[in-house]
């Protein structure tokens, strides 16, 4: 009978790593831990699970490490995961089964990364089972793999069911970041070498998370040059390059991007509802199509988690069904708003009685309350697209006034506010709600734009020059985008004269 042992690198994992021990330790016949410099609990977890724990020297090195623990794993089979990762229960009986063959396999998993902060999981497939063989060798300093070894031993690879839920990018923005910044020093520094599609693919990945778009976009770039990327990574090139150019009113060059993506896949769901996005904006309806295509495959897909699909990106319905009644209210198609409600309505009845009401202008002031309980963190920027459709000005008052103490972070939503009661002639209160988001790192530009429109009418010229430092600031920014540079060089030359003159 064939054995296998769980293969596994770890640093300071005490958060994560007995629940992933857990999922496996009635499965595999040995457990090989290999620490590269662990100081927190990692090591006395680690020992109650197992007693093949080593230690390696940490060389800036993925493929270094995971090789030294293929070199300490003794039995047939090789199961890799990380600590932040759990075999599905329900894996179990396959993956005992895959392990009778007695052919040198190398077998394809899902990856399920699970991320409630975007409200966005998606599936990869990797190669996370295989045959042992001494020859076998990972490469890749960061996101390493063994699939090419494998495929130069003469290995078949095949697809699994094999579930593996990975819960690390579950975490919060900072803890993201300096992952990402960890694995960019490498990833460049073997980009110098090597310049491979791949690598300038994980690179854009991690300005990505670091919010380094203007590199992100020119490695998504450089990683298209290469024909021979595989197709689940040219999808991710193309909408990223798609949402930024859409981001920036570039929208011929974000339809043409978006276009290529949903060439490659058209029933991927989130490049459905970028293009969805972007045509709207166009104000083209085949926007709607878009959405529903979007919703419609988002659920086949967290359904099925595609045998043969590479990559499977599922977004939570509701965040599909909201761009859908955006839409569909944009366009005045009262067929398709219906249908989106009614999606809406199978997930909860009360939040789509609340919307309906918001929507009709029949909502009372008693039931205000009750309407904005269903606004998060996840869905405000779709209200705040929504309340744009509400004509009663006293209803969207109401509404903006009871959300404040919950969203007086969020600068999307000070910004709204601001011009909302700039349009109602509420200067005053427009200019203090306004100045409460010249704090946040993210304050919207068209914030800074009403203020200074604001400052000038009043001829508050102290702060005006305060607001000057600000845009300045902004302005020698690097992920600052060309257009906005423009607009700031443009209020810059309109208000210094008015500066000077005092």
């Amino acid at each position: 009978m064939s054995t296998i042992s769980l293969s596994m690198i770890v640093k300071n994992e005490e958060k994560y790593l007995r629940e992933c021990l857990e999922s496996v330790k009635d499965l595999v016949d040995e457990i090989v831990i290999v620490d590269t410099g662990s100081t927190d609990k990692t090591l006395e977890i680690a020992k109650q699970f197992s007693s093949k724990i080593f230690h390696f020297n940490w060389i800036n090195n993925f493929s270094a490490a995971r090789n030294f623990a293929l070199s300490k794993s003794t039995c047939d089979w090789i199961l890799y995961l990380d600590a932040d990762e759990r075999l599905s229960n329900n894996s179990i009986n396959e993956l005992k089964k895959i392990i009778s063959s007695n052919e040198n396999l190398g077998v394809k998993s899902s990856v399920i990364s699970l991320d409630d902060q975007k409200g966005i999981s998606q599936s990869m497939k990797y190669t996370r089972l295989f045959r042992h063989n001494k020859s076998l060798k990972f490469s890749g300093k960061v996101h390493e793999q063994i699939e090419n070894s494998l495929l130069e031993n003469g290995y078949k690879i095949i697809n699994s069911e094999i579930k593996i839920y990975h819960i690390g990018y579950n975490v919060s923005k900072d803890k993201l970041k300096i992952k990402a910044k960890r694995n960019l020093e490498l990833l460049l520094e073997e980009f110098n070498s090597n310049k491979s599609s791949y690598i300038s693919y994980q690179i854009a990945n991690s300005f990505l998370i670091l919010e380094d778009s203007l590199n992100s976009i020119k490695y998504y770039k450089k990683a298209l040059e290469d024909s021979k990327l595989k197709n689940e990574f040219k999808e991710v090139c193309y909408l990223q390059l798609a949402d930024f150019e859409m981001r920036n009113n570039n929208l011929f060059a974000a339809k043409n991007y978006i276009d290529k993506g949903v060439e490659i896949n058209p029933n991927q769901s989130l490049l459905n509802i970028i293009a969805a996005q972007v045509y709207a904006k166009m104000t083209d309806k085949k926007a709607i199509k878009f959405c529903k295509n979007a919703l419609e495959n988002n659920s086949k897909s967290k359904l099925k988690l595609s045998k043969i699909s590479e990559q499977d990106i599922f977004a939570d319905d509701k965040k599909i069904i909201y761009e859908g009644i955006i839409i569909s209210l944009q366009f005045k198609d009262q067929d398709s708003l219906n249908y989106f409600l009614n999606k809406l309505n199978e997930i909860n009845n009360d939040e789509t009685k609340y919307l309906n009401k918001i929507i009709n202008n029949e909502l009372c002031k008693d039931e205000i309350i009750n309407s904005t309980y269903f606004i998060d963190q996840n869905n405000i920027n779709n209200y705040l697209k929504i309340f744009d459709f509400i004509k009663n000005n006293d209803l969207k008052l109401e509404l903006y006034s009871n959300i404040y103490d919950r969203f007086s972070k969020n600068s999307k939503y000070l910004n709204d506010f601001g011009a909302f009661l700039i349009n109602i002639n509420q200067i005053n209160e427009a200019k203090i709600i306004l100045e409460s988001s010249l704090n946040n790192n993210d304050c919207e530009d068209s914030a800074i734009f009403y203020l200074a429109s604001i400052y000038v009418n009043s001829n508050e010229i102290e702060k005006l020059k305060s607001l000057l430092i600000i845009i300045e600031n902004k302005y020698l920014s690097e992920s600052i985008s060309a257009l906005s540079k423009e607009k700031f060089k443009i209020l810059v030359e309109k208000i210094s004269p008015i500066l000077t003159s005092h």
